[in-house]
């Protein structure tokens, strides 16, 4: 075919083919949709000049055959070159997803209002991938079509991956028929310009960057409404967000399960691929673990529900909570971009930047949220560029300011790192937080506050998460920052059982570690805060065994003890197990070691414990006024540290020694003030301790009632609490109260209880051996019957729920 003989469009044909080009592929050189290319070979769609030039250049076209092609497409504008030709809209029928719109209403409702107000025109519902953006749209579309002459328009941008060609798809939504001397943007403003209309722009993430075509459109087209779904928010100031998150459901299962939303996508859901599908009690615990692991995302819901009949709800939540990226959807004619999980994470994840990828990797070893310090810190974003990953809603951000990451994101995301990034990434995040606990470090902050304990409280996610990696990969310099703050944090809020199980991750990690180096410290310091909080826990078996095996560590590395804090906390924990089995021998000299170690670590914090320490030893002793000097010069210490759990400490001490004397109205006064300081500070094991020697002292004074109360409020306390020692201390104390009122028969089943149980140190023993006596010699001359329906193995929890029924009705 001869230039003459041919039209502009078949030249155009002829040159793309002569390449082996599609009509996409020539659409994507000249910037410009399939469907133009399609119009141009066509002679429908009259070519402006820089088209023209552009297909010059791309098809290399001499100078002397320019001309001539010019004229050819000149013949196409004489035909178009008048207004535009456009196709009337009329009430369009929309789209709608054959499944129902579950759990919206609120949603539905609120865009329903938004839309009513004349100065709303723009609405953009904002939401991750399958969160229902859509479907709402569309149901909103509906709601609406009859409010507007012109209808309601809807236009898709779900297969754009380039903003070339947004204008070109609006234009042939409308079509439009274009003129070749007008911007397409002039000719679609024309067009709308008088219309009413709502228009439906949907995944208009995919073109986000040209919106503020929307801008101007709003001022140019009165009458035209814009309700847009994007996966992230537009920025524009005519914009009103209705953002959607996952659908409610239940944290546990309970009487309302059935009514939660995303519990009824899923049955409904199933209910189509298995019309008999029951939910019996097994399976909808399962189905709630589905829903929680999918964050309520619907999309994740239904396709979890496609695989009902092939898998079981129990097999589903396993595969929900592992491999949640794999999740893909049993339906054939779901699209691409839906059809599995990963797919919809891949394609924010392609959305983003380098250095967003990054920062997101970085904040997916955060656990538990995180503020915008420690994002700023670890990460080194800017608050814009947090900003803008909310805004795509990669980030989330509750009312206390901490940012969160979709829980169905971190699998992803985690996926994508290398393992080399992993480790320097965790250097960064553990850095991080070891320099925050130093909020509890006793040598760089001696007033310990309870804003103090709650700030590590906030992030205790954070730093186990931290503290569990540095183990992992035996970092001595990070476990020196981390492990006196941790230990305190666990000691002060009676969080004994996690921290015997953390620090003893630790002496599992540091044990393999001694034999690469000479330092045995991070292993015996670990070990000798594990046998402190298995004492703390009541375990005292458990806690001599692990000192026993201290010793015989320190024996063989007698170098480590040059270390005077090192030396302090052997110490002072062999000194509390050595009162707790009734060896005050030991427990004195051990005084002298302590104090020596403490007097040359130089810390006011240390010698405080150690002075209270010491106290209670000679108290033990019955050495009262050597007892009340070091509980004396702990107040001086603590005045300058002002520290309320020291103070606390001290006052109970002093309480015990004027008891010991007899002064029970002086011990009553202190042990009030205990009770009041432990609560000013949320100390439950001091609460505990406080309200059994106030029950004590109300017994002894002859106040029963308020002595059962006081037990009572104990027991309430306790409830399923491991501080079993505590649990005994108490029962010995209720004993005597069942004998003060006569219930002698109870009281001597619940003393040899105590006496044979594991938990019943020395000390115990002996006061409960001591109460048991006295009972019988009391009753010598009128012999006793017991039921004997108590042993050792009874559950004890379950006998201080008998008690406290019991001490209720007195």
């Amino acid at each position: 075919m001869t230039l003459k003989s041919q039209s502009f469009g078949n030249w155009i044909k002829s040159q793309r083919k002569e390449r082996g080009w599609t009509q996409v592929e020539l659409g994507e050189q000249i910037g410009y949709a399939e469907i133009t290319v399609r119009k141009l070979e066509a002679n429908e769609y009259p070519p402006p000049v820089r088209l023209i030039e552009s297909l010059f250049a791309i098809f290399q076209v001499a100078e002397q055959d320019q001309r001539r092609l010019k004229t050819l497409a000149q013949v196409i504008k004489r035909h178009a070159n008048k207004p535009s030709q456009v196709s009337v809209i009329s009430h369009t029928t929309l789209p709608m997803s054959p499944l129902k719109l579950i759990g919206r209403d609120d949603e539905f409702k609120r865009a329903n209002e938004l839309l009513s107000q004349p100065d709303c025109r723009l609405l953009s519902i904002i939401g991750l991938g399958g969160i229902g953006k859509t479907r709402l749209a569309l149901k909103i579309g509906q709601q609406q079509q009859s409010l507007f002459r012109d209808g309601v328009q809807l236009i898709s941008f779900v297969s754009l991956n380039s903003n070339d060609f947004m204008l070109s798809l609006w234009a042939e939504t409308f079509g439009l028929r274009l003129n070749g001397y007008e911007t397409i943007e002039n000719q679609i403003l024309k067009f709308l310009a008088h219309k009413n209309l709502l228009l439906i722009l949907d995944s208009f993430e995919n073109v986000l960057l040209p919106n503020t075509f929307l801008s101007i459109l709003i001022q140019q087209a009165p009458e035209v409404k814009l309700l847009v779904t994007s996966r992230e928010r537009l920025n524009l100031s005519q914009e009103w967000s209705l953002p959607l998150f996952g659908l409610k459901y239940p944290e546990i299962k309970s009487q309302d399960t059935l009514n939660f939303p995303a519990i009824k996508l899923f049955i409904d859901t199933a209910r189509h691929i298995q019309s008999d599908f029951h939910v019996n009690e097994q399976e909808t615990q399962a189905i709630i673990e589905i829903c929680g692991a999918l964050g309520g995302v619907p999309l994740g819901i239904e396709m979890a529900a496609s695989w009902v009949g092939i898998l079981s709800c129990r097999e589903l939540a396993d595969l929900v909570r592992h491999q949640v990226a794999m999740l893909e959807h049993r339906h054939y004619d779901i699209p691409d971009r839906h059809r599995t999980m990963r797919t919809i994470f891949e394609a924010s994840w392609q959305q983003l930047t380098p250095n967003q990828q990054v920062i997101l990797q970085i904040c997916s070893l955060f656990k538990g949220g995180f503020t915008l310090e420690a994002a700023t810190s670890v990460t080194n974003a800017s608050p814009k560029t947090l900003a803008n990953l909310q805004d795509k809603f990669l980030l989330l951000r509750d009312t206390t300011g901490r940012y969160q990451i979709h829980d169905m994101l971190y699998q992803f995301i985690n996926s994508t790192l290398s393992d080399e990034d992993r480790q320097r990434y965790s250097v960064k995040h553990c850095a991080y937080f070891g320099k925050y606990v130093g909020y509890l470090n006793p040598q760089l902050q001696n007033n310990l506050t309870v804003s103090s304990i709650r700030g590590i409280a906030t992030e205790i996610e954070n730093i186990r998460q931290a503290w569990l990696w540095l183990c992992s990969k035996q970092f001595v310099e990070f476990f020196n920052q981390f492990w006196e703050p941790l230990f305190w944090y666990y000691d002060l809020t009676n969080s004994f059982e996690e921290g015997e199980s953390m620090f003893g991750r630790a002496v599992q990690a540091f044990s393999e570690y001694q034999s690469k180096s000479e330092s045995l410290e991070p292993l015996i310091f670990s070990k000798s805060v594990q046998t402190f909080l298995n004492w703390r826990l009541g375990d005292l078996q458990k806690a001599v065994q692990h000192m026993a095996e201290l010793g015989t560590l320190i024996a063989l590395n007698t170098e480590q003890m040059k270390n005077p804090l090192l030396r302090f906390y052997i110490y002072e924990t062999e000194g509390f197990l050595a009162v707790a089995q009734g060896d005050i021998q030991r427990a004195l000299l051990l005084s002298d070691h302590i104090l020596a170690a403490v007097n040359e670590a130089g810390f006011n914090w240390y010698l405080l414990q150690a002075h209270i320490l010491i106290g209670r030893i000679q108290e033990q002793a019955g050495n009262f006024e050597i007892a009340t000097i070091h509980l004396d010069e702990a107040l001086r210490i603590n005045k300058i540290i002002l520290n309320s759990w020291g103070l606390a400490y001290i006052l109970t001490e002093k309480g015990s020694i004027l008891e010991s004397k007899r002064d029970l109205n002086g011990a009553y006064q202190l042990f009030s003030k205990c009770l009041s300081t432990y609560q000013e500070v949320y100390d439950t094991w001091g609460i505990i301790m406080s309200h059994v020697n106030l029950g004590r002292i109300a017994r002894c004074r002859g106040y029963l009632q308020e002595s059962a109360n006081h037990h009572l409020e104990a027991l309430q306390i306790l409830g399923d609490s491991r501080q079993t020692w505590l649990m005994v201390d108490n029962l010995i104390e209720v004993a005597m109260l069942f004998y003060e009122c006569e219930e002698i028969q109870r009281s001597l089943e619940i003393l040899d209880f105590v006496l044979h149980h594991p938990a019943c140190t020395l000390p115990y023993r002996n006061r409960a051996q001591s109460y048991r006596q006295e009972i019988l010699t009391r009753h010598a001359e009128s012999p006793l019957t017991f039921s004997n329906n108590l042993t050792f193995q009874t559950d004890i929890k379950a006998l201080n729920t008998l008690i406290a029924d019991q001490l209720a009705g007195m």
